[in-house]
């Protein structure tokens, strides 16, 4: 969490003696709102970040910290996501979504 930048949550990776690198830009908050407290708002799998924006809890994905994060569920239904997981055994990924708790599979 950034107290600096109104408290948002941003996702950062580091390998080796890299600097660290914000994978979340500005005007997204990686926050889930499924279970009230937060919790379970990213995942990332063979080199694809998934995470839960706050403002609008749509899941996002991204396979660079440079690029804009890429919206992949739908705008305006009110859904929230949560703790997502891959499956290569199917296309896509499975995850929470609160609709009074409902188990879902975008793909």
């Amino acid at each position: 969490m950034r107290v600096e930048d109104d408290g948002r949550y941003v996702i950062c990776s580091k390998t080796g003696t890299d600097d660290i690198r914000v994978w979340t830009p500005k005007g997204y908050s990686a926050r889930t709102l499924v279970h009230e407290y937060g919790g379970g708002a990213i995942h990332a799998a063979g080199g694809i970040l998934y995470f839960s924006n706050f403002e609008d809890q749509r899941l996002y994905r991204q396979t660079r910290p440079d690029e804009k994060p890429e919206a992949i569920t739908p705008e305006g239904k009110g859904w929230r996501y949560a703790d997502m997981h891959t499956n290569p055994q199917v296309s896509g990924y499975t995850c929470s979504m609160y609709m009074y708790y409902v188990y879902c599979h975008v793909g």
